[in-house]
């Protein structure tokens, strides 16, 4: 039996906005205003912001790839602890590996 995931037409899509001429410091401030936002994720490279809107389509594939990795994990005896963590790097953690390079 095959399954297929329905396209509504009422499903928001992912929605982008930049903004560039931004320094670091507003950057988190920004993201310090996004702290309890859900399905918003901001994003900062070289003084261009990027805020990004998970769509229904995305939520709908993420879980869908979860619960099959989980039914994987499960069959293969796997042991996993999902977190719901994100990745967050201070200024000089991300100019680090660049003013080594420069030094060498």
């Amino acid at each position: 039996m095959t399954q297929r995931l329905a396209n509504s037409v009422n499903l928001p899509e992912e929605q982008r906005f930049f903004r560039g001429g931004l320094s670091w410091e507003k950057f988190k401030a920004i993201q310090a205003s996004f702290q309890n936002v859900q399905g918003v994720r901001l994003f900062y490279c070289q003084g261009v912001l990027e805020i990004v809107t998970s769509g229904k389509p995305h939520e709908a594939i993420k879980c869908l790839i979860g619960l099959l990795l989980g039914q994987y994990f499960l069959e293969q005896g796997i042991e996993f602890f999902p977190s719901l963590c994100s990745i967050t790097a201070t200024q000089s953690a991300i100019l680090q590996p660049l003013n080594n390079k420069m030094a060498s």
